[in-house]
């Protein structure tokens, strides 16, 4: 049987979720929602390759599929429609997070992958952390958190008193 581990997602009004067996993600349904009394429908769904662990993230009707084994697409949120696919030389746990126009990724691996949010695959950065992660970056208060096997790494605007 399949199962749900990434989180289901909001990506322009539709619910958008994955699921998969075995570390493999095997299917990607979008929905629209019902309200009341109205049933939801399927917009979409895909099968392979989807994400299996890391939850997809939607930036401008974009939709960022980010994979367990270093796959990253991108599609239109509404239709499905696949905009750009490119492999990375990584694995994955963590999930993607945006801020401004960048999504940021960190690898089992320990590498933090930064690319453009766009309808262009545009690499921005790679930076070596130093030893395996399996945690999402989380921002708060303008600070990046990127949370390694034995470190916290705060990186941005936090300040000291």
């Amino acid at each position: 049987p399949l199962r749900v581990v990434g989180s289901p997602m909001l990506a322009d009004g539709l619910v958008v979720a994955t699921c998969g067996t075995g570390g493999i993600g095997r299917r990607l349904v979008a929905v629209t929602p019902g309200g009341g009394a109205a049933k939801g429908s399927l917009a979409y769904e895909m099968p392979t390759p989807v994400p299996y662990v890391p939850t997809p993230v939607e930036v401008g009707g974009l939709l960022f599929l980010w994979g367990d084994k270093g796959s990253v697409s991108c599609l239109r949120a509404k239709t499905g429609e696949k905009v750009w696919a490119q492999q990375l030389d990584g694995t994955f746990y963590g999930s993607p997070v945006c801020a401004g126009d960048r999504l940021f990724c960190i690898s089992k691996e320990g590498t933090l992958f930064v690319i453009a949010a766009g309808d262009k695959f545009q690499p921005v950065a790679t930076v070596p952390l130093g030893e395996r992660s399996f945690a999402t970056p989380a921002i708060a208060g303008g600070t990046m958190f990127l949370r390694t096997e034995t470190r916290l790494v705060a990186v941005g605007s936090h300040s000291r008193k």
